[in-house]
């Protein structure tokens, strides 16, 4: 066996995509340097023959073995070792126990729970991780007709971000914001929480979760200008403090047909 294609056979046991399709459909190979970059990289060097010879036993070792973590969907069906025993205390507090599958050829499956969250999985006694995640990202026609979960949606990768050094979360802003656009730099009120985040609870629950893990969080702010406010604040505030200025700004609107440019107008 060639050197090229031990380091792909290496590279698909260690989970490795060797092969990807553009988005024209043209087929690719990733090539032996890259798969012997990312090999290294994750402490599985593959330099030479010996290299991928020991790499390949450290593989197999850790198949054998419980990881810290395993991540999966909910309903997924996980391959772990040979074991006897499992049970799942839920993040909610609840215990119960699981049915394993023995499979041929060694080892054994069961299936992840519905629940999303961190759960402790525990197989003969050794204790891991299961992170069981959402189905799939949060995509804007999610969001349409309802309230947002916002900063109060239960972040599954704060564990990981915290293992690789990161110690602050970055936040878009959270103040009260022009209803529509999800971005949240539309500020209509500097001293509200937005309400489609999920009020004032939210960021606190954000926070406290952050904590847990020694995270902190920097949240973006728009201290120099605020977007067009609903009619009776923005029409009430104009002509307060600005009258002149809101008459000719309302008379230019209109002789240009601007007019639903402008609802705070009367």
């Amino acid at each position: 066996m060639n050197h090229d294609r031990a380091v792909r056979i290496l590279a698909a046991q260690a989970g490795l995509e060797t092969r990807w399709t553009d988005a024209r459909g043209r087929k690719h190979t990733v090539g032996p340097d890259t798969l012997k970059a990312v090999l290294r990289a994750l402490e599985l060097p593959a330099d030479t023959h010996s290299d991928i010879v020991q790499s390949g036993e450290a593989l197999r070792r850790e198949s054998e073995s419980i990881p810290p973590m395993i991540v999966a969907r909910g309903g997924q069906e996980i391959r772990v070792a040979g074991c006897r025993e499992a049970c799942l205390t839920a993040e909610s507090g609840t215990r119960r126990s699981l049915r394993l599958h023995a499979q041929r050829g060694g080892g054994c499956t069961l299936r992840a729970p519905r629940e999303r969250g961190y759960h402790e999985l525990e197989l003969d006694g050794a204790i891991c991780t299961l992170a069981v995640a959402p189905p799939r990202c949060l995509k804007p026609q999610d969001l349409a007709g309802r309230p947002l979960a916002g900063v109060s949606v239960q972040i599954y990768s704060l564990p990981y971000f915290a293992r690789l050094g990161i110690r602050h979360l970055y936040a878009s802003p959270i103040l009260a914001a022009r209803i529509g656009p999800p971005h949240g730099y539309d500020v209509i009120d500097h001293g509200r929480i937005n309400p489609e985040l999920g009020g004032e609870a939210a960021p606190r629950r954000l926070v406290s979760r952050l904590k847990d893990h020694g995270l902190g969080i920097i949240v973006d702010i728009v201290p120099n200008h605020m977007a067009i406010a609903p009619p009776a604040a923005l029409n009430g505030l104009v002509q307060y403090v600005l009258p002149a200025r809101a008459r000719n700004v309302a008379a230019f609107s209109r002789s240009h047909g601007l007019s639903r440019a402008f609802p705070w107008q009367s």
